[in-house]
């Protein structure tokens, strides 16, 4: 969950873990200086991919679409 849905790529955020998972972007300068290791390529594909089925879950209108697209995000943004 996120505090309010609108985060880029490269964006700092922090992430808070208790019953549910939060993401909140951040300044740039919490992190400045940190060497943070860049994305694996694989991760991004993923996250894309998890992404896109969460949009697509949006936009269904149909029962049968949105049990399959409910079908498609469990599979693809399972942690």
């Amino acid at each position: 969950m996120t505090e309010n849905g609108f985060m880029y790529l490269n964006d700092c955020v922090s992430i808070e873990r208790g019953q549910y998972n939060n993401l909140r972007r951040v300044s740039n300068g919490l992190y400045e200086g940190s060497k943070l290791p860049a994305p694996e390529p694989t991760n991004v594909v993923e996250a894309n991919q998890c992404h896109e089925a969460k949009e697509q879950l949006l936009a269904s209108r149909e029962d049968k679409e949105i049990e399959q697209a409910s079908r498609k995000v469990r599979v693809l943004c399972q942690f």
